[in-house]
């Protein structure tokens, strides 16, 4: 008998990150995966959500043929460094100068 796959429920916050199943691009949140497993026993599979702004979370989830996973991951937002402000040139005349 075939295995039966295993649902994947998956959900980010925020929505619309790339879903990446064992390194495959699978689409954006919210989706549903079934995946069946090559064997008896556990499907795993290596799940990877990433968003611009936001860090890319991957993680493992493994569940029984014929069963729902439901997976929902809150994506951290990266945080932007402040662009640091120019240098004022130092304003010098050339007669206050005295290596020109």
């Amino acid at each position: 008998a075939a295995p039966r796959p295993v649902r994947f429920d998956l959900d980010s916050d925020p929505r619309g990150a790339e879903v990446m199943l064992d390194g495959q691009l699978r689409g954006t949140t919210p989706l549903v995966i079934n995946h069946t497993p090559d064997g008896p026993g556990l499907a795993s599979v290596e799940v990877s959500f990433a968003m611009d702004g936001y860090q890319t979370v991957s993680k493992k989830y493994a569940g029984e043929p014929g069963t729902t996973v439901n997976v929902s991951i809150k994506l951290p937002r990266i945080k932007k460094q402040a662009p640091k402000p120019s240098p004022k040139a130092p304003s010098s005349s050339y007669k206050d100068d005295p290596y020109q």
